[in-house]
Formats: structure tokens, sequence, C-alpha cells
């Protein structure tokens, strides 16, 4: 069997814990909604906070470094037990979410017409994870995690007025429980895998920013955002299902890429509001995992 110097083991320790580190700095600059980078094709937006690009750089970097180190010592390959690169996982990631939601007028003495939320459209966010994996078998795994997410969706105004649209962004946490497995392997060896997931995730909700977007007398846009907590269920969960893909580049780190499909089992709103809702989302998961 081949032994890891201890000077790499360090190192890959290093990086992990900067990871980790960063992951938590880049959650608090999210939350404190600082500047975004927005990225607009034809009429889609996607606005990605700077803690997101920061983190995919350093995702990045920790990439070339294994690669240089495995073209610099090009050492023969050994076979290795099984067992070497399958164990429990910790992972921390980011999520790319494309979500929306269904609307519909409530019976009963709250109930009004939809108005313009029936011209609603999808909104990209940005969300953050980090969890841990516990092997079941050679092919099984159990995920536990925590999130901070949002959900979200936007309005444009078709009319020439001040009135340009608004953002809605729901902002909670979430513990997904995932069932996990993984069975084959695509190539030769047991780096490169499939990675098939469901299972639900309890989600508390903290905030719902609603960001109105005007027209100034010089014709610039201006957006002023509300914080509002009054009329939401404070506890739903999600079902979810996820199919991707997970690449191990040594007997310690690899990187994952798991786009997930989620739906709102619970109404969103108390049953003093005028609508039912259910969030739905696609959740374009990617990060790293720490193989134990």
């Amino acid at each position: 069997m081949k032994v890891i110097p201890d000077h790499f083991k360090i190192r890959l320790t290093n990086d992990f814990l900067v990871m980790v580190v960063l992951f938590a700095v880049s959650m608090f600059i999210d939350l404190l909604n600082l500047r975004e980078i927005t990225l607009k094709y034809h009429s889609a937006m996607l606005k990605v906070p700077k803690a997101s690009l920061l983190f995919l750089g350093l995702f990045l970097q920790v990439f070339m470094l294994h690669a240089q180190k495995d073209s610099l010592n090009n050492p023969p390959k050994q076979e290795k037990p099984e067992h070497e690169k399958f164990g429990d996982e910790i992972f921390v990631g980011v999520s790319h979410v494309y979500g929306f939601r269904t609307l519909e007028v409530r019976e009963g003495l709250f109930a009004q017409e939809l108005g313009i939320r029936a011209d609603e459209q999808a909104l990209w966010t940005t969300s953050f994870e980090l969890g841990y994996r516990v092997k079941m078998s050679e092919r099984m795994m159990l995920e536990f995690g925590m999130e901070y997410n949002q959900m979200g969706m936007q309005y444009r105004t078709p009319n020439d007025t001040s009135f340009v649209g608004y953002n809605r962004k729901k902002q909670g946490f979430s513990a997904p429980i995932r069932a996990v497995f993984q069975p084959f392997v695509i190539g030769t060896g047991e780096d490169f895998m499939l990675h098939i997931g469901a299972g639900l995730a309890p989600r508390m909700f903290t905030a719902s920013r609603y960001t109105a977007i005007n027209l100034n007398d010089f014709g610039q846009e201006e957006e002023t955002t509300t914080k509002q907590t009054d009329g939401y269920n404070y506890f739903n969960v999600d079902a979810l299902l996820n199919v991707g893909f997970r690449w191990n580049l040594s007997h310690n780190l690899g990187l994952y890429f798991v786009p997930e499909f989620r739906y709102g089992l619970l109404d969103t709103y108390s049953k003093q509001r005028p609508y039912i809702q259910h969030n739905y989302g696609l959740f374009l998961r990617w990060g790293v995992h720490w193989i134990l």
C-alpha cells in the first residue's frame, strides 16, 4: 500500500481548512447582502455574490495544485484496496439555484386575484452547503447537510413607466438528509463515478426580501429592499432528487457536481394570506469533498 508523505498530508489538511474558513466567510458576506456581479443573457438574470466567485477561485486552485503534483511526481500506478477511496466524507459547496413556485388563489375570506404575480418569472440565486456523508456500504452512503439557501422570482413590467419591476427572495436554513447510491464507475478505476440521491430537506424560513426597481429622474435604475417576515410559514419540507458525478482526485480529496430538483411539500404562506404557494427549483450543486 502506497504511503502518502507527511508533508503532503499537511498540505491537504491546510487546503481543506482554508476552504472551510472561506466558505464560512462567503456565507457571512452573502448574508450581509454585499455587492453582487450581475450577468445578463437575453431576459435571464444571474446575480452572483462575489463570495461565490471567491470560493470558485479556491476550488480551481485546489484542482490545479493536485494536478500539478501528479504531473511533477508521476508515480507508477499501484493497485489499491477498494476501501481506500470509499469512506466517510466531509463536503462543502455552492448551489446556483433556478427557483420558481406554484401559485393559486386561496378560497375564502382572504382571497385576492393574482394580478401581476401571475407574470412572475424564475430568478437565479446562490446557496451554500456543508455536510457529512456516512459510508453504509461500498455503493451506498447516507448524507447529512446544513445549508443557507435562497429561492426567488422576478417581475419586469412591459409598460414604459418609472416602475421597472421587482425581485422576491426567500431566505432560510435547511438540513437535507439524502440516501446516495453510486451504481457504477465510468471508465477505468474508481476515480470518476455516478452519484444518485434522494431524500428530504426540512427547511426553516428566516426572511423574505422584496426589492422594488424604479427609474429615478435621470433614467437610472434604483433599488429599494424591504425585509418581510409576517404571513409566512416558518417550517417547510422539500422533497429532493439528484443525479450527478463525483471525481476523486486523490485518496483524500475529490470534487462533485450534482444537479438536484427540489419541491416544497407544504404551503409557503400562512392561512391568512390570499395565496397558496409551493416553491420548487433546480439546484446546481458543486463543491469539494474530503475522504476521511
